[in-house]
């Protein structure tokens, strides 16, 4: 144990200590084999799965494994699945000890998740180390699910039964495939092995054992499909998914919700092929409809909250036939569970269904007049109103959004009289109401006559209109438009302000009523219920601040929903009033300074909206009270303000039209009559002042106090930046880069995510050019210095979250950018230089982001750029070859884990790009000349061995270059390793030297490849004059023929394709030289004289387009009858 306790000192001094000094492989080497020696005695001794496990010191040796695998995991091989299975083998059945489950499974332990946080551990680390192990391991994990549901189904038939023994046998597959092998940190307990065959025995003979087994099974299923979506995504199936579903039907609340999270995972990722969305949904409204056993007793705000996030994962992307088959069921239980729920998870999951429902069936599937009941509720909820928004607009807005009025065919007055009729018989059986029967027209009333007969209906209850509505029976959605606008008009006249005597409940939830259908048709504002419920909230919300209400009815009354009402009023504000009566800030201003912090919020928020109504010379108002948004100081209101300014931003850019620095990309939605009204006049605008909204923008972002008004603000930084001016921006040019500087380091992790979801904008080109194009002796691009910012950023890095953040960064500017773009390699590069990093999460991280950013641009990822692209390929395979001696580690984490090949294979396919680059350069670097041998002894091979083999290649490639220096290079390299001279050396290259010549591969650049191909000829001249010591071209290719001939060929047809031009040429040379030769055939037939005339009509007759009078200079051929055409071609031109 003392020995123990000094490795436990020593592992916490290291681990503390990694993240300010580099790790030291050494010592790391050190400290692991000693823990190998130590591991196996604690595990045999102390994680051993019983009832009598000494609980203190199995989670302290859980956690000491979690550490050990997360920051040294050379103790475990580095995920080698022989060391790391059989420890998870050991911990697993934990999960079935009662003792044990309130670590691994309840929310308010304070210890939660330590056994599952464990096996979380190992899993990433066989994961880095062992992927097909990682996969099987998942596959027995989802085949462990449908056992479970046999294990399940057998209590359930078993419950008068005497208690049995029962042992499941799993990953049966996942220990045979190392079975053949040594078990490195110790074998399972003996308790755990099976007696034949292969995997874990888990004791399952107590329910209990069961449920806290079959939960934490569905989590760790979840965990691997969250961590390894990558590889382990394509291998889920629909019995397992089935399975996990099924078991709902037998779990306790922690099983249920373990279920649920699992099938949210699945739902989100659209798996439409094995996800059985039906029967997840019809069982989720069984639940909540409260008709099973005992699911009423659990049900908790948690629960909901669980269920909820998964009903709307499911929901939102299941097909539509299933939103039909399940509408009845969901609109069953909607009112009775969104009136119920504490949890804002559910309820949000309800309405979003709902809300899909309405937009997919009919009417009468989706009963709109359930809303209006659900109003008149006490515990009514502001969820509703985007249901009800849904539901006007499916309805028509306009129709159901009328004052009704005496032109109007449906009488009130008579749906006044059902009411009261209906309402008379309260508690008592009636018979069949009028109410969805077809009306006769009748004479209406006057309008005095029908406030008359209202009074009668004030005094009825809120019970009373909910039974009348309910009485509804219409099916076609004409008959729910006109029953909705009855309903509506009866309501505005039923909430009716507070009077002294007015029942506090009542009015509580007329107010809050109103309030919601305020916010409702103030959003649909071409209605005409849009301007009659704001217009009587705004004279109640100014009675109510002017006082003219008793203060004990105020206070008594309006206590929780004075706060919805004023932000009813504020809404009236932005479309209703100013619509109607012009602009009155009065609202507003009284709205900015009231005490309640909720109507601060809307007013702040009001602010951009009140602009887009009324006009934008009502910016420079706004713009005015940005002195009262500086004295804030509360959290919650302050973290509107960004939002405010990056909206008056917006409007400010759209104002300004061509002076912002970039156009305006935002979507301003206005009424189609006064779309871009006095878009263009800008004489208001010098009374804006945008460097204050900076400042004020930027007295925010430094504010320490507080991380959410801080992320507001990062989030708002695009639009702070697009729509200000280029002179605005070069003067506040260094607050801005020291901002930069200020976030992408930022200690807070929700900081740095949040600059790096805004790091696009800052790609923009004229915010580039303006904040990073500077001229000093660093002779930068601009590109360069803005990836600076990021690469210095990874340098200074010390945390592994910190790390996570900048390489999602740099992912991010990859998939913004297009991939010809310099910023995408380097992001690239930097990425893919921290697969070495020393925290196994940062490379596992960086290889996943390199793969998603990579398939972001190209359905075959990074395989298939590499072989479209060749810059990104070139520049690629150079950075990691010389890295190949420095960062070994880097370049085999790249091509498994990102390639899935071996280094051997990557070594292979960087040669013919790298190898010609390191010859013609090793002069110049000693590096260049150790990565040289580096890639020969990747390949089991000789150095000189392998720069003979592409001899060809790297002679072209010095050949391409601008200056004859690189061409003496390579030779003087060949020279001495090889001990040839320069004729030899081109002898031998020379078969494959001429088509090498024209086959640009390392090259897209048009015009780099036509000034290489109009250096063709001159590279021709160059090798004759090597191996001739003469420039007779025409004798170099006379003494060259035999398979010289077809390389010829070849050569020429490449040229005609890829350069007219230079063909004109290299053809009269070529032409010259073959004539002689040809004379000397004449009469013998031979594959030379064959050949000699195949070259000879190919370089004439097809070419004579682009020729044209250069066959002119050429001379008669030998009459021989197969060049009869190319004689004809000539004497043609010269007539």
């Amino acid at each position: 144990m003392a020995n123990l306790s000094s490795l436990v000192h020593e592992l916490r001094e290291r681990i503390a200590a990694s993240s300010s000094t580099p790790p030291n492989n050494q010592n790391d080497e050190a400290l692991e084999s000693r823990f190998r020696a130590v591991l196996p005695n604690l595990l045999h001794a102390y994680v051993v799965p019983s009832s009598s496990a000494r609980e203190r010191e199995v989670i302290a040796i859980l956690k000491l494994l979690s550490q050990t695998a997360k920051n040294f995991p050379g103790v475990f091989y580095h995920g080698k699945a022989s060391a790391v299975l059989p420890v998870i083998g050991r911990i697993l059945p934990f999960f079935a000890e009662p003792a044990f489950r309130i670590l691994g499974l309840l929310l308010l332990s304070p210890r939660q998740g330590t056994i599952l946080e464990t096996v979380g551990s190992l899993l990433s680390l066989l994961l880095t180390g062992d992927r097909d192990a990682y996969r099987q391991f998942f596959v027995d994990a989802m085949l462990l699910s449908e056992d479970l549901v046999y294990v399940a189904s057998f209590y359930d038939e078993r419950k008068s039964m005497e208690p049995k023994r029962l042992w499941l046998k799993s990953f049966c597959e996942s220990f045979a495939r190392i079975s053949n092998g040594p078990a490195l940190l110790g074998d399972l307990p003996i308790c755990n092995r099976p007696a034949c065959g292969e995997g874990i025995l888990i004791d399952l003979t107590e329910t209990d054992r069961f449920l806290a087994f079959a939960a934490s099974a569905i989590k760790l299923l979840s965990k691997c499909l969250t961590e390894g979506t990558l590889y382990v995504e394509g291998l889920l199936d629909a019995s397992c998914v089935l399975a996990v579903c099924n078991l709902l039907c037998y779990g306790d609340d922690n099983l249920h919700m373990a279920c649920f999270d699992f099938a949210r995972l699945i739902g989100a990722g659209k798996n439409f092929d094995v996800f059985p969305f039906e029967k997840l949904i019809r069982s989720i409204t069984i639940i909540l409809s409260e008709d099973v056993e005992g699911v009423s007793v659990y049900r908790s705000a948690v629960y909901d909250s669980s269920l909820g996030g998964c009903l709307q994962s499911l929901h939102s992307v299941c097909p539509d036939d299933v939103v039909r088959l399940t509408a009845a069921d969901i609109v069953n239980i909607f009112p009775k569970s969104m009136l119920k729920t504490r949890s804002f998870e559910l309820k949000a999951g309800l309405c979003s269904a709902y809300v899909r429902i309405a937009k997919t069936c009919p009417p009468y599937s989706w009963r709109p007049e359930c809303l209006i009941c659900m109003l008149l509720s006490s515990e009514s909820t502001f969820h509703i109103k985007d249901c009800f928004k849904v539901a006007v607009s499916r309805l028509g807005p306009n129709f159901v959004g009328r004052i009704m009025t005496c032109d109007d065919h449906t009488d009130l007055s008579e749906s006044r009289e059902d009411i009261e009729h209906e309402c008379s018989k309260v508690g008592n059986e009636h018979e069949g109401s009028k109410v969805g029967r077809k009306r006769t027209i009748q004479d209406i009333e006057t309008l005095e006559t029908k406030r008359q007969k209202m009074d009668n209906f004030s005094s009825t209850t809120c019970q009373d209109v909910c039974k009348f509505i309910y009485s509804f029976s219409g099916v076609q959605e004409k008959e729910y438009a006109d029953f909705m606008c009855t309903s509506l008009n009866l309501l505005l006249e039923f909430l009716k302000p507070p009077g002294e005597n007015s029942d506090s409940l009542r009015e509580e939830v007329a107010l809050t009523a109103i309030s919601t259908l305020c916010i409702v048709f103030s959003e649909l504002p071409h209605s005409d219920l849009s301007l009659a419920f704001p217009a009587n909230v705004r004279v109640d919300f100014l009675d109510v601040r002017a006082g003219s209400l008793p203060k004990e009815n105020r206070l008594m009354i309006f206590e929780k929903t004075l706060v919805t009402l004023e932000i009813s009023c504020v809404q009236c504000l932005r479309i209703g009033c100013i619509a109607q009566h012009g602009l009155d800030l009065d609202i507003l201003d009284l709205g900015l300074h009231d005490e309640e912090e909720e109507v601060r919020i809307q007013a702040v928020i009001s602010m951009p909206v009140i602009v887009l109504v009324s006009g934008f010379r009502s910016l420079m108002h706004m713009f005015n009270r940005l002195e009262t948004l500086k004295k804030e100081t509360k959290e919650q209101v302050k973290k509107f303000i960004p939002l405010c300014l990056g909206h008056l931003a917006c409007l400010y850019g759209c104002c300004n039209g061509g002076a912002a620095l970039l156009e305006a990309d935002c979507k301003l939605y206005l009424k189609k009559d006064k779309e871009k009204e006095h878009m263009h006049e800008t004489d208001f605008l010098s009374s804006c002042d945008y460097t204050f909204l900076q400042s004020l923008f930027f007295e925010l972002l430094y504010d320490e106090s507080s991380e959410v008004v801080q992320v507001a603000c990062v989030r708002m930084i695009g639009r702070i930046l697009m729509h200000g001016t280029e002179y605005s921006l070069l003067k506040t040019r260094s607050q801005w880069v020291q901002c930069i500087d200020f976030l992408i380091l930022h200690r807070n992790k929700n900081v740095r995510q949040a600059f790096g979801s805004q790091i696009s904008f800052l790609l923009q080109e004229p915010i580039l050019e303006c904040l990073f194009s500077l001229k000093d002796a660093a002779n930068k691009s601009k590109e360069q210095r803005f990836m600076d910012k990021l690469k210095h950023a990874l340098a200074a890095a010390e945390d592994p979250l910190v790390f996570e953040t900048l390489l999602e960064t740099a992912a991010t500017i990859m998939e913004a950018v297009d991939i010809h773009s310099q910023l995408f390699l380097f992001s690239l590069i930097l990425v893919i230089g921290q697969l070495d990093n020393c925290y196994v999460t940062v490379r596992f991280i960086a290889s996943k982001l390199i793969n998603r950013s990579c398939y972001f641009h190209h359905s075959g990822g990074l395989e298939e750029l590499l072989s479209k692209v060749p810059h990104i390929r070139n520049e690629l395979y150079n950075y990691l070859c010389m890295r190949l001696v420095s960062q070994p580690k880097m370049v085999e984490e790249f091509s498994a884990a990102v390639l899935g090949i071996e280094t051997e294979e990557l070594v292979k396919r960087m040669i013919p790009v790298v190898l010609p680059k390191l010859v013609v350069l090793q002069n110049d670097s000693d590096q260049a000349l150790a990565t040289l041998y580096e890639l020969a002894k990747c390949l089991n091979t000789d150095m000189v061995q392998l720069i003979v083999n592409w001899l060809p290649k790297v002679l072209a490639f010095a050949l391409h270059q601008a200056h004859e220096q690189e061409l003496k290079s390579a030779l003087q390299f060949y020279h001495e390793h090889t001990g040839s001279d320069n004729q030899e050396i081109f002898a031998a290259a020379l078969p494959a030297l001429l088509d090498e010549l024209i086959c640009f591969s390392d090259v897209d650049d048009q015009e780099e490849i036509s000034k290489r191909l109009d250096r063709v000829p001159h590279m021709i001249e160059e090798v004759a004059r090597i191996l001739t010591g003469s420039e007779d071209l025409p004798g170099f290719l006379r003494n060259h023929v035999g398979e010289g001939l077809s390389v010829l060929h070849l050569f020429l047809k490449q040229l005609a394709i890829v350069s007219p031009s230079s063909t004109k040429h290299v053809i009269s040379q070529v032409f010259a030289a073959l004539v002689p030769f040809l004379e000397r055939e004449t009469g013998n037939s031979s594959s030379h004289m064959n050949k000699i005339v195949e070259i000879l009509e190919e370089l004439v007759v097809q070419n004579k387009v682009i020729l044209k009078q250069h066959i002119r200079e050429f001379p008669t051929v030998t009459n021989v009858p197969a060049l009869a055409e190319v004689n004809k071609v000539i004497q043609e031109v010269r007539g």
